[in-house]
């Protein structure tokens, strides 16, 4: 029996993922960290609210041996480099390093396809940059999952996601050979993975989930 740790429930994934944790009857109650009261109709679920900022709400905030960190934000939302930076690279980090010392055994990264440290474009960079924060905590398990385009239904208004989203099974027909990872993926395959990833016995410290890892 597992308790977890959600960050980012409020997002596309967040949301999907915690809706599958409180169906799996091996997770026995889901911390959810959050800025704004969130509602989730369960016995399962303990809400925090937290300041990011403050570490000692977020250190006392972690109870559980599993982390899914699924906080991100867009150019849209938070149009100053800096502040994106604090959302989507340093949360990351700061949670994994805080998650060492609190002795959480697993820690689930959703980044995306392309993220890298050196990459002169911004988004990549950021991503790549929490992905090397992340892995230099020592936590003894860390998962890193690279979908492409998510297919799912989001409760803000995203149009050009939207459209995306519409024409990327005729996209999909392209992604052959070493294009496959660039195929969509459905939000709920992904959240499924990281269940079944959290709940298996890993053999690697490190691990890459990208399109056909995904769960059907």
């Amino acid at each position: 029996m597992k308790e977890v740790i959600v960050v980012g429930a409020s997002g596309l994934v967040g949301n999907e993922l915690v809706k599958q944790l409180i169906e799996n009857k091996n997770i026995v109650k889901i911390h959810l960290l959050v800025r704004k009261e969130i509602h989730f109709n369960d016995p399962k679920i303990l809400v925090h609210l937290v300041d990011f900022k403050d570490e000692s709400q977020l250190k006392n905030a972690l109870q559980g041996e599993i982390i899914y960190c699924c906080i991100g934000t867009t150019k849209a939302k938070t149009p100053d480099l800096s502040n994106y930076e604090k959302i989507d690279r340093d949360i990351p980090i700061k949670l994994a390093q805080l998650a060492y010392a609190k002795g959480i055994s697993q820690f689930h990264l959703i980044s995306a396809i392309g993220a890298n440290a050196q990459s002169k474009i911004n988004y990549n960079r950021i991503k790549g940059e929490a992905e090397e924060g992340v892995k230099s905590s020592n936590i003894p398990y860390i998962f890193i999952y690279h979908p492409a385009m998510l297919i799912g239904k989001r409760s803000e208004s995203r149009p050009l996601e939207w459209i995306a989203q519409k024409i990327s099974p005729i996209l999909d027909l392209f992604m052959i050979g070493s294009l496959r990872k660039f195929h969509s993926v459905k939000v709920s395959n992904l959240a499924k993975t990281m269940v079944k990833n959290s709940l298996s016995k890993a053999s690697n410290k490190i691990n890459f989930i990208t399109y056909p890892q995904f769960e059907k």
